[in-house]
């Protein structure tokens, strides 16, 4: 018997039972279906996650106190104080930092913002004119802090849109005076929207010159200080060259961290991978219970149709026929029900990237093909053992059957 032979002996199987063999084609396209919309999900997010790291910078390196790794398994020694980063280390990282194209000092904390008799709690952001360079930002209007501002800690600040909305509605707010913490702060410039990076919105941020957040929070310390490498080729030569450099600040201790964009978004994008593949598989389970479900149908098409078995195999097929030919309607079974699911599937992730035009799932050629892929194998394992029972009856034993 022909390959074409039995396929079409299988779609004649499948056609006299059309509605139990649809049933079990609905459980593979579920399957398929469900493991393309995870995995386009998956592969969306991301890229929804590059996308917020490289809206943060190029070439980005964050140094924050404190040291995020060690090699003794029991931590810092008990009563070890870790040094703050100060304005000296920013200095200094400046002064000598050749491989640096930008430094910034930051400070961070949330405090009110007034104007008139409109309040409203906001993120107050201290940082110098070096901050919009490093952070991919601009100024929408007005300007921005200049190092004049910064070196002095004039008390003038910049803010967001969703700032400058909630306070001020459609009015130009620059050369106004508001309250931030009892010290009077004059706008000098609007933010360009940004909208939301990794979780903080960048529209509703307030930012002054450093100097003039420590004096008024009265601090010395910084929350951080953000780097800009000279370019991608000098990355690892640019943080191996600030490392340097704060240590011989901190007296040769190494109690800051550095971390680069790309450590970021490695690490970011090997937890998203691991996710990924958890949700492909746990959807690969229902390609499970489908081709269970085939399994099932074979078994008792088999007992169905012993006589038909029967019969063809007393005029002459052999066992090797018989075991092709309900393989095949396995086979015929799964990849109908794939592709069915791959329809379903590409639907789907349609209708979830039109839910949000900044989040896309992303289906690709090599998702759809392990997909059908994993259906057919599905198809062939579990169409073995009913058609092996098949192809085991004994021809007149099967005719005697009623």
């Amino acid at each position: 018997m022909s390959l074409w032979e039995s396929l079409l002996g299988a779609l004649e199987g499948l056609r006299a039972n059309a509605f139990r063999a649809s049933l079990t084609m609905l459980g593979m396209a579920i399957g398929v279906a469900a493991v393309i919309l995870l995995v386009s999900i998956g592969d969306g997010t991301k890229q929804y996650i590059t996308k917020q790291f490289s809206d943060l910078g190029t070439n980005l390196i964050i140094i924050q106190p404190g040291r995020t790794e060690t090699k003794s398994p029991m931590g810092p020694p008990p009563g070890g104080a870790t040094r703050k980063l100060t304005m000296d280390d920013t200095r200094a990282l400046r002064k000598w930092g050749t491989q640096l194209a930008a430094v910034t000092p930051v400070t961070l904390g949330s405090g009110s913002l007034r104007y008139r008799d409109r309040q409203r709690d906001v993120t107050i952001l201290g940082c110098d004119d070096q901050f919009t360079e490093i952070l991919n930002l601009s100024v929408g209007f007005g300007r921005f802090l200049s190092p004049n501002d910064a070196f002095s800690g004039r008390r003038v600040c910049c803010i967001g849109e969703t700032v400058r909305e909630q306070l001020f509605g459609e009015a130009n707010p620059v050369g106004e005076i508001v309250q931030i913490a009892r010290s009077q702060f004059r706008v000098i410039g609007i933010m360009a929207r940004k909208g939301t990076t990794l979780g903080m919105d960048m529209d509703d941020l307030v930012l002054v010159p450093v100097r003039a957040y420590m004096k008024v929070f009265d601090t010395d310390s910084l929350f951080g200080i953000r780097a800009k490498a000279l370019n991608q080729d000098v990355m690892e030569d640019a943080m191996e060259q600030a490392k340097s450099i704060l240590k011989r600040q901190h007296h040769g201790n190494e109690d800051f961290t550095l971390i680069s964009q790309d450590a970021m978004m490695s690490t970011m994008g090997t937890i998203l991978d691991m996710i990924k593949y958890i949700m492909a598989g746990i959807a690969g389970i229902s390609l499970v219970v489908g081709g269970i479900g085939i399994m099932n149908i074979l078994l008792v098409s088999v007992a169905e149709r012993t006589r038909e078995v029967g019969l063809r195999m007393a005029v002459g097929a052999r066992r090797l026929d018989i075991l092709k030919q309900f393989l095949t309607e396995s086979m015929v079974l799964s990849l109908l029900g794939g592709s069915m699911g791959v329809a379903c599937g590409l639907g789907s992730a349609t209708a979830v990237g039109m839910i949000s035009e900044k989040f896309q799932p992303i289906v690709t050629a090599g998702t759809i093909a392990l997909a059908v892929f994993f259906s057919g194998g599905v198809g062939l394992v579990f169409g073995v053992y009913p058609a092996w029972r098949a192809a085991q009856l004994d021809p007149i034993l099967a005719l005697r059957r009623e």
